[in-house]
């Protein structure tokens, strides 16, 4: 079921990355609807804001939103609108609130769904399973999944394809496939570029690739690029997504000189305080960012070239000539503390999420990086 009449006013908000406004432009005619009677255009309306305001950080708004969709949902029994509900339901929890059961419950629910009504998009089923399969670090399931998800998208119904290339180009550069990354990378390009998301996904994309292969020149461009998608004042899920892969591109570039130093532009962009609430991967994410951040600034101070740690393809830190620390030998030390701090907050948030997803894999991430800080301290 879609509403003929809608304005096109919250669509273009939602396009530009203004989350929260689209939110409430949706909410605003959900209101009309129900004064006129029209239950079925304000569930939907229902579920658009619910999407608007969960990709602008506020999830208790979503969730009481889609709370509303889903009773509607069920009172209609109109298969779409149920199709729908769950699919949000799932993001929403895996987002924010994950337990395995809940997961499975929307996935179990999506699936009776399709095998009443093959019409419903199939890609949208299988887009939830890989989403699962990279909660548990399966990234090879991920990207099997993701490619049948793209053979089964239907234009008129459904996510679009630009979700499906952007997660599979990101799990092919988790898994150690950089020709796939890049070949989900050119899919990504063939979409539509018209909306905030889909840019920004592109240069996330484009940052990542280029992380991979350490190309300081695109970094930079990169760097810069991202920086137009950054909406601090909303922190938007992809203002957060482009705001840290921009932290790794600055690190790089040794032109900033020591990454702690208050005027390095990565700890600036890092230290500016979230205003949204976080979903669980950003949590994680951003867990990992701060270690890494953190050897960044022991590399620099024992006099090391930078080194990209989120896909460690360049492992061998080069020693600058003449070697020798930049800072104190106390300084050294208060580094090193630093670096295990952050590695003991991150392993609080991975175990808590293992244990959701039943897998090991996030302390398996954490554990490299004890490696890494191991190795440094031999020098």
């Amino acid at each position: 079921m879609l509403v003929q009449s809608i304005d096109v006013a919250p669509q273009t908000a939602r396009d530009n990355g203004n989350y929260r406004d689209a939110g409430m432009a949706y909410e605003r005619l959900r209101q009309d609807a129900l004064r006129r009677g029209d239950t079925g255009a304000a569930a939907w309306l229902a579920l658009r804001a619910s999407n608007c305001y969960h990709l602008g950080g506020k999830a208790l708004r979503s969730l009481v939103l889609l709370t509303e969709a889903c009773n509607s949902a069920r009172s209609d029994r109109d298969p779409s609108q149920l199709w729908n509900t769950h699919r949000q339901l799932f993001d929403f929890y895996r987002c924010f609130k994950p337990q395995w059961c809940r997961l499975q419950e929307q996935l179990a629910q999506m699936r009776r769904l399709w095998e009443h009504d093959v019409q419903l998009p199939l890609s949208d089923l299988l887009r939830c399973e890989a989403v699962v399969a990279r909660g548990q670090g399966n990234h090879h399931l991920v990207v099997q999944l993701l490619e049948r998800a793209w053979q089964h998208h239907n234009s008129c119904r459904g996510l679009s394809l630009f979700i499906i290339a952007h997660n599979a180009s990101w799990s092919s550069l988790e898994q150690g496939d950089r020709e796939g990354a890049g070949y989900w990378a050119q899919r990504l390009k063939q979409c539509d570029q018209e909306s905030e998301d889909a840019r920004a996904g592109w240069w996330e994309m484009q940052v990542r690739l280029a992380l991979w292969d350490r190309n300081v020149t695109l970094l930079r461009e990169g760097a810069v690029q991202l920086f137009q998608h950054a909406h601090p004042s909303e922190q938007t899920v992809w203002w957060r997504r482009t705001a840290a892969i921009r932290v790794r591109c600055l690190l790089m570039d040794p032109v900033w000189g020591d990454p702690q130093d208050h005027m390095h532009p990565a700890r600036q962009q890092l230290c500016q305080p979230p205003v949204a609430t976080l979903e669980v991967d950003d949590t994680f994410h951003r867990a990992i960012l701060v270690v890494d951040y953190r050897l960044a600034c022991l590399r620099y101070a024992v006099g090391f070239s930078p080194l990209e740690d989120l896909y460690h393809q360049h492992p061998v830190a080069v020693p600058l000539r003449n070697l020798k620390l930049r800072v104190s030998s106390e300084e050294v030390n208060m580094r090193v503390r630093k670096v295990q701090a952050a590695m003991t907050r991150a392993t609080t948030i991975a175990q808590k999420f293992d244990a959701v997803y039943r897998c090991q894999w996030r302390q398996g991430v954490i554990d490299e990086r004890r490696r890494r800080l191991e190795a440094i301290r031999r020098h």
